[in-house]
């Protein structure tokens, strides 16, 4: 892709499609912030270009240059509909794979390009990806500092964010939360509750973004999911 790094990874029998972008900056004493995503086919595009746009006014928007990392569900650059289940949902064959992935290479792999700052380090998903973004974190609160969970489908997996819960306490993760006000009424319903109870054990914030439907949510509250990212003191 024109402007960024793209290579294809192995994760078992799935391939995945990686692009990077990376800043045109020196890095900052701490490192530079990392944002991971799933779904890159569909919001790479986007949040390497936001991301860009805003870190070139870092003092009026709190965002910073900082490394985007996006994953396609299919070689190249494919998106995959019909894996997306196994490949985001917690506990499916794919996504296990996936997340050994995104621990033991993808991560080792940014760092030797540059330093990164593991504070302010996040993984973003939406809908089913937004599953496997809170599994992820919890799994490894010591490489990721930030959890971004945008439209969640906790109705897939009801027993995801208690368990997420208890695996937070006493860590430094912070979690991201958002939804559009036209969202379906099982995705909507469970946000406040879900936050609440996230929020027992970690720092949380959670938006229901006026007038946005569940395509639309990710570009919307992008600016805000950044800066959460970046506020990591």
């Amino acid at each position: 892709r024109t402007g960024y790094r793209l290579r294809n990874y192995d994760a078992g029998d799935r391939a995945f499609g990686v692009a990077l972008a990376m800043p045109q900056a020196d890095p900052p004493e701490c490192g530079f912030p990392l944002l991971l995503l799933s779904d890159a086919a569909l919001h790479f595009d986007a949040v390497a270009s936001i991301a860009a746009a805003l870190a070139r006014r870092e003092g009026k928007t709190g965002v910073s240059p900082m490394i985007v990392l996006g994953i396609a569900n299919g070689p190249g650059w494919g998106h995959d509909a019909e894996r997306r289940g196994e490949d985001l949902v917690p506990g499916e064959r794919g996504a296990e794979g996936l997340s050994a992935l995104i621990r033991e290479h993808l991560l080792p792999d940014v760092a030797a390009m540059a330093p990164v700052d593991p504070a302010r380090t996040g993984f973003l998903g939406h809908s089913l990806g937004a599953l496997f973004a809170l599994d992820l974190v919890a799994r490894a609160p010591g490489q990721f500092g930030c959890g971004m969970a945008l439209s969640p489908s906790f109705w897939r997996l009801p027993d995801l964010a208690p368990r997420v819960a208890q695996a937070l306490a006493g860590t430094q993760v912070r979690i991201f939360m958002a939804s559009g006000e036209k969202e379906p009424a099982k995705i909507n319903d469970d946000m406040r509750p879900m936050a609440d109870l996230l929020g027992q054990h970690a720092r949380v914030e959670y938006r229901l973004m006026a007038g946005e439907d569940h395509g639309a949510l990710p570009f919307a509250v992008m600016p805000a999911a950044l800066r959460f990212l970046h506020a990591a003191d």
